[in-house]
């Protein structure tokens, strides 16, 4: 039997595959172990077919290198699972990462360890890493860990097209303001017949918040978001590139292996602005959809922000929602 047949096999006596653990965050740490010289494999790049037989070996002997620090030995196959979905998608995203990984800055000499820790971090030294740190600033997956004790994060996103970061519209503007919208909108909600919340009016309430339909709810936000412009491309700037951590965070999208947090960004020289042509279809209608849509532009790299509900609307705060452009 062959090696996929193999981890097929074991696979389904194991486990169904659980959307917790994203394939992309174990092969990244596993072609960071490579790279940094700590598995045990002569190959200078190595493959999926060489993952699916590592991992393959792992599973059989219940064990796996000391260097690979998962939160629990049994999400290995959960990741493992995922990995046997997605053979193509992890073969594109390998052959990227043997392409960009010798042009960036990151450096693999005396690396001891590499954690994964996904979005539920179980990692003691992780942990004391990062606290006091707010979570939205902990966007790493991976943490790579140096003999000097330093570390250096390692987000990984499945594609360019996935969201960058999502944050509270109303936390950032402030309890003031978030009362205010508030007030607004039950109001809005009330008026319409929506008093309360109910599963069989979702559509009907989004309907509401289609933006071109007058909506006060739409219009207070918008000129609350003027008058905080700066305050929420600082924060945006603040999260999206994470300038203050106390370590390099690396971004690996599927296409480019980026280090945003080394990057000197002139705040005064970024816009955060509506922009009309993403209200827009293809085909020149309104899209249907219960969203504002603006532009954050830095430089020349250019951010579309969805603000858009998060759960349901009597309840949520709508989200900035930030893609790459």
């Amino acid at each position: 039997m062959n090696t996929m047949n193999t981890m097929n096999t074991i696979i389904k006596k194991l486990v169904r595959k659980n959307v917790e653990f994203n394939a992309c965050e174990y092969v990244d740490a596993l072609l960071l172990a490579h790279k940094a010289s700590l598995l045990s494999n002569s190959k200078e790049t190595i493959t999926y077919e060489d993952i699916c037989s590592i991992s393959e070996k792992w599973i059989q002997e219940n064990t796996i290198i000391v260097q690979l620090k998962l939160n629990k030995f049994s999400d290995l196959q959960h990741y493992v699972a995922d990995l046997l979905t997605k053979p193509e998608l992890l073969k594109q995203r390998i052959k990227t990462f043997n392409e960009r990984i010798s042009t960036s800055s990151i450096k693999f000499d005396n690396i001891v360890a590499v954690y994964i820790s996904g979005k539920k971090n179980s990692h003691e030294k992780i942990n004391k890493l990062n606290k006091n740190i707010d979570n939205k600033h902990t966007k790493s997956d991976l943490y790579i860990e140096y003999e000097t004790g330093d570390f250096v994060g390692w987000s990984c996103k499945q594609s360019a097209n996935a969201t960058k970061s999502n944050y509270s519209v109303h936390k950032i503007l402030g309890t003031h303001i978030s009362s205010k919208l508030n007030i607004i909108k039950k109001e809005l909600l009330t008026s319409n017949g929506f008093p309360t919340f109910s599963k069989q009016d979702r559509e009907s309430v989004n309907k509401l918040f289609y933006p071109n339909k007058e909506n006060l709810y739409w219009s207070q936000l918008r000129i609350e978001l003027t008058n905080a412009n700066q305050l929420i491309i600082s924060v945006l700037l603040d999260y999206l590139y994470g300038a203050n951590m106390p370590y390099n965070i690396y971004e690996f999208d599927g296409i480019s292996i980026t280090n945003n947090s080394k990057q000197v960004i002139d705040i005064n020289k970024v816009i955060f602005e509506e922009y009309a042509p993403y209200y827009m279809t293809h085909n020149g209608e309104f899209r249907n959809a219960a969203k504002l849509f603006y532009r954050l532009c830095i430089d020349e790299k250019k951010y579309r922000v969805e603000i858009r509900w998060k759960g349901n609307i009597h309840d949520a705060s709508p989200q900035f929602m930030i893609h790459n452009d």
